[in-house]
């Protein structure tokens, strides 16, 4: 252990204790009688500890048992964590066993701490004989608390603010989408050619609409046109190969008809 923290320990203490002497061979390791002598001193001379121990606990000859001497430090470390609030991480079975040196000046240095500034131990001392530990009770405040805040019936009031909350999540989250969807549109018609764009699928449209309407017309008129072009080209291409084309029967015999008659009316003149 660090010399400088056995110094500091005589210098918190050195005032209150005379008797063992704080010497830094048994500061770097204390023993438990060493302990057992100052905190009865600190009882005899001051009223820290008072009412914590009776008197057979106070004579080191009672106090042999390991059991005994844990308790017995227990107690005393309980008392100056319930009087300065704070957590010492010292534990009486490692020090009965000679270990953790540097956690038993720390808690002897607290201890000089409460004397100096004169601290009532009246309530600690009585915390510790109804069997309290330091932090357990500030534990079971918040389990209590905890307990009620769950047991406390419900109005409905938990439920609307929970739907309120949903709601007023899913507005944000709709706006950002149609805001979104607006910037996408803008982007898209601020574009470089996109006028052009829109003049060509427009064109598109309207042209695709005409070729839809003349899909549409009647075929039976469509076919028959398309007939008459076929009996035009087939004629064009006989006459070209110097084929004769046969003259209508009916128009030859009106013919004959018509030279007979003159024949007639010249015959009678």
């Amino acid at each position: 252990m660090d010399a400088s923290i056995a110094k500091q320990t005589q210098a918190a203490l050195s005032k209150f204790i005379k008797k063992p002497p704080l010497t830094e061979k048994l500061l770097s390791k204390p023993p438990f009688r060493f302990l057992h002598d100052i905190i009865t001193e600190v009882n005899k001379v001051t009223s820290f500890y008072k009412g914590l121990y009776a008197d057979t606990e106070l004579n080191s000859q009672n106090v042999k048992e390991k059991d005994a001497k844990i308790t017995f430090l227990q107690k005393a470390i309980d008392v100056v964590a319930f009087s300065s609030g704070e957590s010492l991480a010292i534990r009486p079975s490692k020090v009965v066993a000679g270990h953790e040196p540097e956690n038993t000046n720390v808690f002897l240095q607290m201890l000089g701490k409460m004397l100096v500034e004169k601290v009532d131990s009246s309530d600690a001392v009585k915390r510790v004989l109804k069997g309290e530990k330091p932090g357990t009770s500030k534990k079971r405040e918040k389990e209590s608390a905890n307990k009620a805040e769950r047991d406390k019936p419900d109005d409905g009031t938990k439920h609307r603010k929970h739907k309120d909350k949903e709601t007023t999540d899913e507005k944000p989250s709709r706006e950002n989408s149609q805001e979104g969807r607006r910037s996408q549109e803008h982007s898209q018609e601020s574009r470089p050619g996109a006028g052009r764009s829109r003049d060509r699928d427009k064109r598109r449209l309207s042209q695709d609409g005409d070729s839809a309407s003349h899909d549409e017309r009647p075929r039976g008129r469509r076919h028959d046109a398309d007939s008459t072009e076929r009996d035009d080209n087939r004629d064009k291409h006989k006459k070209r190969r110097g084929d004769q084309v046969q003259p209508d029967p009916k128009t030859k015999a009106d013919e004959q008809s018509d030279d007979s008659v003159s024949t007639q009316q010249q015959q009678q003149q």
